[in-house]
Formats: structure tokens, C-alpha cells, sequence
């Protein structure tokens, strides 16, 4: 009859050593996920910088470093029918840029509006570089 309660003992046992390892391994695993995805974005906002800092030069300069690195997308966002003019921007660019880490990819999405030169006096004339939104998108 002692051996009954034993046996039923020792499987408790076991069964609370299997409960904990798996939340130990399920934890580890959570943490490696959060750290590739800080990295991943990490990444994105890296290049994101390096595409930005080219914006103020030419748009033709960000266009070359968007074909150059497959990670960045420029498009040109269309003004607002609604606003008053002196709310929009002159130009308007809209750069996604995608960050991998492992298995996680992280697409991070900036607005950018471009100020020109508001006199010919400006000599030479540097634009004006804003960024104006920033998120983090979903991947498919």
C-alpha cells in the first residue's frame, strides 16, 4: 500500500520538472525572438538613416542608394487636395526600408518632406530634410 503514494508522488514530481522546463525553454525562446527582432529593427532604421541623409542632396542621389540596396523602397506620396498650401510640403517621400535578423524581418516605413530653397539668394541651396511620420509595418 506504500507503494501506491510513492509512485504517485514521484509522477507529481516529474510532471512539475516538465511543467518548469518547458516554461524555462519556452522563455529562452521568447527572449531570443525579442532580441533578432531588436536587431531586425535595428537594421531597418540603419538604412533608413543611410537613405535619409542622401535626401537632402538630390532625389536622384536616395534613388541610386534605394536600387543599391534591395532593403530600401522610395516612393513619392501625392499632396492633399484638402490642406491649405501653406501646410504641404513641396515634396514628399515615403521610404520603407526592410531589417533581417534569423528568422524575423521588420519593415519600418518613415515620411519625409522636403523644404527647397525659399529665395535665389540661397547660394548653394540645401534642403531642407524632415521626417514627418515613422512606423512599423507588418510582414507578411
Amino acid at each position: 500500500m506504500s507503494l501506491l503514494p510513492a509512485l504517485l508522488a514521484m509522477v507529481a514530481v516529474v510532471l512539475a520538472a516538465a511543467g518548469a522546463a518547458s516554461i524555462v525553454r519556452d522563455g529562452g525562446l521568447a527572449q531570443s525572438r525579442h532580441a533578432d527582432h531588436q536587431l531586425a529593427r535595428m537594421h531597418a532604421e540603419a538604412a533608413l538613416r543611410r537613405a535619409a541623409a542622401g535626401l537632402g542632396e538630390t532625389h536622384a542621389a536616395a534613388d541610386s542608394l534605394a536600387r543599391a540596396d534591395a532593403a530600401i523602397r522610395i516612393d513619392e506620396v501625392a499632396s492633399s487636395d484638402t490642406g491649405e498650401l501653406a501646410d504641404l510640403p513641396l515634396q514628399l517621400l515615403r521610404m520603407t526600408a526592410t531589417g533581417e535578423s534569423g528568422r524575423i524581418r521588420v519593415r519600418i516605413q518613415a515620411d519625409y518632406a522636403i523644404d527647397g530653397c525659399e529665395s535665389a539668394h540661397d547660394d548653394p541651396c540645401t534642403p531642407r530634410v524632415r521626417r514627418i511620420a515613422w512606423r512599423e509595418l507588418s510582414v507578411e
